[in-house]
Order: C-alpha cells, then sequence, then structure tokens
C-alpha cells in the first residue's frame, strides 16, 4: 500500500513538474518567469512526500512487530495458565480422589 502511494505520488508529482515546464497559456508566461524556483519546489515537495512515505513505513512496521510481540507474550501467559490450570486439576485429583 505504501509502494502504490509513493507511486502515484511520483506520478502526480511528474505531471506537476511537466506542467510547470511547458506553461499553461499567456497568464502562466506573463506570470511566471523563472522555472527553477518551481523545479526546487517541486523537488522540495518530492523530497518531503518521500521522507514522510519512508516514516511511515518505518512506523507500520514497528506496529507490525510490536503486535507480534504482544501476540507472543499473550500466547506464552495462556499457554503458561492453561498448565497450570491443569496441574491444578492433577493435584485436586490425587487430594480428593483418594477419599
Amino acid at each position: 500500500m505504501i509502494n502504490q502511494t509513493r507511486q502515484q505520488t511520483n506520478y502526480c508529482l511528474g505531471l506537476a513538474s511537466q506542467s510547470l515546464r511547458k506553461g499553461n497559456g499567456s497568464l502562466y508566461n506573463c506570470y511566471n518567469t523563472n522555472n527553477n524556483e518551481e523545479d526546487e519546489a517541486v523537488e522540495k515537495m518530492r523530497k518531503d512526500i518521500e521522507a514522510n512515505q519512508d516514516s511511515a513505513l518505518s512506523l507500520c512496521t514497528e506496529k507490525v512487530l510490536l503486535a507480534r510481540q504482544a501476540y507472543d507474550l499473550v500466547s506464552f501467559f495462556y499457554s503458561k495458565a492453561f498448565l497450570i490450570n491443569c496441574f491444578l486439576q492433577h493435584l485436586k485429583l490425587m487430594l480428593y480422589g483418594a477419599c
């Protein structure tokens, strides 16, 4: 999902930079004469978006690892509780079954 978002972002930024290079009519040419500033802005946005996507991926990975650790702990304590319960029933049988 993160990779799909990254591809879509790259596609959209590519369209934006192509639009800036081509211009969009006479108003563009009157008010925007410095394409380097726009190219730098698009590149800065691209870097910011990529950094945010990498951060999001890292956080997702961390969440998955924490969830696995929590599952392992719950599973461990559940199995211990099961064994203790079996041991308790065995003791009850030994104590009360002898009567």
